[in-house]
């Protein structure tokens, strides 16, 4: 099937079924036939009917039948899609639940309730790439600092093309430091190791 403009229109349907449902359409050759599931209606009943019947033509099997672009101004009549703004918002709240890795928040709350009781505990969490290591962390943040509101988080990265020397710790250093100046002087020497004088040669931050 050659590639035209009618299948540009095809993609902005598909980008709107997603954002009034949160989910792609269907490809199935028998679903492409019946249409019926091509309808964002069908999986969310709260989807205006202007915008349903615009997805449907756009992802209309037939090129021949999607509207083209002064239709579609026609069919919106030049009003901000509203719902658009909210299924977005619907759609990111779903992406908020979390399901899975009870084991290795186990572990985690556990090496946390290890350092209430004065214990240093170290993790290290490792996997490839788009596993969901970061998810994982911030997920537990979120429940420490629920479960736990004085508890103090600092938090860093580092970036593969970056030459600060200790970049694992260099932007957690800098918040911890950021964190001193702003409590009681006698809290600070109570918390700072006998070497801490050391910290500024190896971490700026702390000369200042």
């Amino acid at each position: 099937m050659p590639v035209n403009m009618a299948s540009d229109w095809y993609s902005v349907g598909v980008m709107l079924f997603q954002a009034l449902t949160g989910k792609l359409p269907p490809r199935t050759p028998l679903q492409n036939v019946l249409g019926t599931a091509r309808e964002p209606k069908h999986l969310d009943s709260q989807v205006p009917q202007d915008l349903n019947e615009l997805c449907r033509r756009l992802l209309d099997s037939v090129p021949e039948r999607r509207p083209d672009g002064r239709a579609i101004l026609a069919a919106l009549k030049d009003e901000p899609l509203t719902y658009v703004a909210e299924a977005t918002s619907r759609q990111n709240s779903r992406a908020d639940h979390f399901v899975g890795r009870n084991e290795q928040l186990t572990e985690m709350n556990s090496a946390f309730a290890n350092t209430q009781e004065g214990r240093l505990t170290v993790l290290l969490i490792e996997g490839p790439s788009g596993i969901g290591k970061s998810t994982l962390v911030r997920r537990f943040l979120g429940s420490v600092s629920k479960n736990c509101p004085t508890a103090v988080v600092f938090s860093g990265r580092c970036y593969e093309f970056e030459t600060v020397p200790y970049k694992g710790l260099d932007a957690v250093l800098d918040e911890l430091c950021h964190y001193l100046q702003k409590i009681p002087d006698a809290q600070v020497q109570a918390l700072l190791p006998r070497d801490a004088f050391l910290l500024p040669k190896l971490f700026p931050s702390w000369a200042v």
